[in-house]
């Protein structure tokens, strides 16, 4: 990227009431900078108000291409947390502007201006949605750069909650095609008090630079004072690169948990840093949930947002199933209760955010009868078993005879002991080898009726 002298054209005064590319009529002037302004505007075609950065009057050109770079940047990025672009374009003067939503709140720079610090728990829940919102913009491949108080806003939302939002990514770098050290001229992009040493000293960054600025802003944000400073903007580049910060007991806050994630988000080397937000925002979320506090300042739930291992989708921990007999898959559920194909194990299974329509896969079994109609079943068979026997019995043809009156083969009820037969009379063929009828008869009731009669 390359800078030019100051714009040729002829300098241009916007006014109240004037309109912008044909749809925007501005209403009022409400922040300027060294870029240019910022206005409310109306859209002439919604009637809906929004907010117009419009660079200043004789712009360099390189401010024009910061701004179609913000542009661009923030058209890649979907998060509440950071600021929404609406459109860009040119005005009938050739004056660069973009349009975004318009926020009703304060910067953090107002409130730590009014309040200079705040308590540890509400530090970390307000800051907690800005490392969400990072997160996204680093897996664009984008750096911020210029991470301070007066670039987070604390936007009123209709409903009365709040929600922390990034502004200006004006001098943030992609990852292709975009000079991360200096502009052309050889001015440090950033503001110096947070600055990464990295930054500091012009080498090329990466999400860890943000990672340094975040820990300023809370070291700043619980103690009132930023962890590196000097009397000018050099001395404080040298605090930056060789200084050490106070610890946060030496500021009267004796928490070590917290110290400890701190002073590593500001080790001087990137390596020795947290990797990416991400893991920062769950070791803060975990700090806070160990002190009872389970949302942060948008009342979103700390364990849903930061210490699941899966944010996008919630899969089941159940081994897969194997569709076979018995088995059904219901097509009306519409949670994401499992997959139908082969899953690995659970200590291997991907953390990779899951889309798609799932369907839950339940077991459907063979009834099976109530236990009152199996015992009568039971009971049926017995019986039909013993009638069966018994009139077997009855039908059983006579032995042989011998010439000797013939045993009878029922023994009468009424009579007593059976008396042996007398050595001098053939015994029956069939009264040695085989039970009595009788006895026969009389046990296999009584073993059914046992076996059948309720209890």
């Amino acid at each position: 990227m390359s800078a030019g002298p100051p714009s040729s054209r002829k300098s241009h005064l916007f006014t109240e009431g004037q309109v912008v590319a044909h749809k925007y009529r501005l209403v009022r002037q409400i922040d300027e900078g060294g870029m240019g302004q910022v206005w409310i505007a109306e859209n002439i075609d919604l009637a809906a108000h929004v907010a117009v950065k419009l660079l200043r009057s004789g712009h360099r050109a390189d401010a024009a291409e910061r701004l179609k770079r913000e542009a661009r940047v923030l058209a890649l990025i979907d998060h509440p947390a950071i600021v929404r672009v609406l459109d860009s374009g040119r005005t009938i003067h050739d004056t660069p502007f973009l349009v975004t939503e318009l926020l009703h709140g304060e910067t953090l720079g107002d409130l730590l201006w009014q309040n200079r610090r705040l308590g540890l728990e509400r530090a970390i829940q307000t800051l907690l949605p800005i490392l969400e919102g990072l997160s996204v913009v680093h897996e664009r491949g984008v750096v911020h750069r210029d991470l301070k108080p007066a670039n987070i806003f604390l936007a009123r939302l209709s409903n009365g909650r709040w929600q922390p939002k990034v502004l200006d990514f004006g001098i943030a770098a992609v990852r292709e095609g975009i000079d991360t050290r200096t502009t052309a001229d050889g001015v440090l992009l950033g503001s110096p008090v947070y600055m990464s040493p990295e930054q500091a000293r012009g080498l090329d960054v990466d999400a860890r630079t943000d990672i340094w600025a975040l820990c300023v802003l809370l070291y700043e944000m619980i103690t009132g004072t930023p962890p590196f400073e000097g009397k000018n903007h050099h001395a404080v580049l040298q605090a930056v690169v060789e200084g050490e910060p106070k610890s946060l007991a030496e500021h009267g806050i004796e928490d070590l948990a917290l110290w400890a994630i701190l002073k590593r988000g500001l080790a001087k080397r990137p390596e020795n840093r947290w990797s990416d937000a991400r893991e920062l925002g769950a070791l803060l979320a975990d700090w806070l949930v160990a002190r009872g506090v389970t949302e942060d300042v948008t009342c979103s739930s700390l364990q849903a947002t930061w210490l699941t291992p899966t944010s996008s989708a919630t899969i089941s921990s159940f081994p897969p199933v194997v569709l076979g007999t018995g088995l059904r898959v219901s097509h009306e559920a519409e949670t994401l209760v499992g997959d139908l194909a082969p899953t690995p194990a659970p200590e291997t299974r991907p953390t990779t955010p899951m889309t798609g329509r799932f369907w839950e896969v339940s077991v459907r079994r063979p009834r099976r009868a109530p236990p009152s109609v199996l015992l009568w079943l039971a009971t049926g068979v017995l019986v039909g078993a013993v009638g069966t026997l018994l009139y077997a019995s009855a039908t059983m043809p006579a032995a042989p005879s011998t010439g000797a009156e013939t045993a009878p083969l029922v023994a009468p009820t009424t009579a007593g002991p059976l008396q042996p037969a007398l050595p001098t009379e053939p015994a029956p063929p069939t009264a040695s080898a085989q039970p009595s009828a009788s006895a026969s008869a009389a046990s296999a009731p009584r073993t059914g009726s046992t076996a059948s009669s309720p209890r």
